[in-house]
């Protein structure tokens, strides 16, 4: 019996050393890295668009991108002061392009106002003009670049005096 049991501890000993070599030649060890992420530019508005306040409105209006406001044939008028749109594009990371469209131009919420044409430049540049405004592959916008965004309108529908209305349109900018 002794025999016995000597076999069976010695059987033991030989299955924990297999298990300790095992162990010893195969080691895991897990580390933790941390990744943060930053948006590569931001963009915002710096200057929303206003055409001021309009009488005689039945007729076009041209808002050039540096806010000169000029009354179509139709004979319009102007108080206050226009404003064209400006928004300020910043990157933030070394090098890259970036790509600015302006489109997709809705009627006015109350019917009265109707985008026709937009008037854009990019970082004071020759300003760009049509149903929409595109800067494909601009400069790096480093700090901060300015993108001015006027409009050709047509107003009808004989707006009453203190109506109101706004248009939508859509600015994208890419970074490439």
């Amino acid at each position: 019996m002794k025999l016995t049991t000597k076999l069976k501890i010695s059987a033991g000993a030989l299955a924990i050393a297999a298990v300790s070599v095992t162990s010893a030649q195969a080691y895991t060890e897990t580390f933790t890295m941390s990744v943060a992420f930053a948006n590569p530019f931001s963009f915002t508005e710096a200057v929303a668009a206003d055409f001021a306040t309009l009488i005689n409105v039945n007729t076009t209006y041209e808002l050039a991108p540096d806010s000169t406001l000029t009354p179509g044939a139709g004979g319009g008028q102007v108080t206050g002061t226009a404003a064209a749109g400006t928004y300020t594009v910043i990157d933030s990371a070394a090098g890259g392009t970036v790509d600015i469209t302006v489109d997709n131009q809705q009627a006015g919420v109350n019917g009265f106002v109707t985008i026709d044409e937009f008037n854009c430049d990019y970082g004071g540049g020759a300003a760009v003009g049509g149903v929409s405004c595109s800067f494909p592959g601009a400069a790096n916008p480093g700090a901060g670049t300015a993108l001015r965004v006027g409009f050709d309108i047509t107003v009808a529908n004989d707006p009453a005096d203190a109506d109101t209305d706004t248009a939508d349109f859509d600015v994208t900018v890419g970074y490439s």
